[in-house]
């Protein structure tokens, strides 16, 4: 499903991710991880630069 929508948008999630890099310093610390991760099946990922309000919501 990804690759189709890469593909019909003509989108490279790999060369986005490093034109949007130099957002990461303008990025407001985020919450409620932990409370929607149940939501998606398999494992989640960190993303870099983003981090949690609260020390207990953690990604894995």
């Amino acid at each position: 499903m990804e690759s189709q929508r890469n593909e019909a948008m003509d989108i490279d999630p790999v060369e986005k991710r490093k034109q949007r890099k130099d957002l990461i310093s303008k990025a407001n610390p985020q919450e409620g991880m932990d409370a929607i991760r149940d939501k998606f099946p398999g494992t989640t990922q960190s993303i870099p630069g983003v981090e949690s309000k609260n020390a207990k919501d953690t990604l894995q």
